[in-house]
């Protein structure tokens, strides 16, 4: 899996350290999938000012679909939670990827239908 970390999150050792595990987590959850997508782990703020670490999982093939979740700290570093958590996100980016791959589809079949 592509992974790329702000350099935020690098700066901070406990920070790197969560979401060092939490891509080992999330490469567990993907599977045999891990070469089809990219990960980019960014430090940003929610609109309390606390920080949060987005998740953003990409299409490593054509990188036109995403899906980003967002993480509090304390969430990365739960490790009882943090594979479910990440498997929703998984899940969701799976449903982007599926919705893309069936409107391909009925174009296609369209397509062959006109001639």
């Amino acid at each position: 899996m592509q992974t790329k970390v702000d350099a935020k999150i690098q700066e901070n050792p406990k920070l790197a350290a969560a979401v060092a595990q939490a891509t080992n987590v999330l490469a567990e959850e993907v599977g045999s999938a891990v070469d089809q997508v990219s990960a980019t782990w960014n430090l940003g703020q929610n609109e309390n000012g606390d920080s949060v670490i987005e998740l953003e999982l990409r299409d490593a093939r054509d990188f036109q679909e995403s899906t980003i979740g967002k993480f509090s700290p304390q969430q990365l570093s739960d490790l009882n939670s943090l594979p479910s958590r990440l498997n929703r996100l998984w899940d969701k980016f799976l449903g982007v990827r599926l919705r893309k791959h069936l409107a391909r589809l009925r174009v296609l079949a369209e397509q062959l239908e006109g001639d």
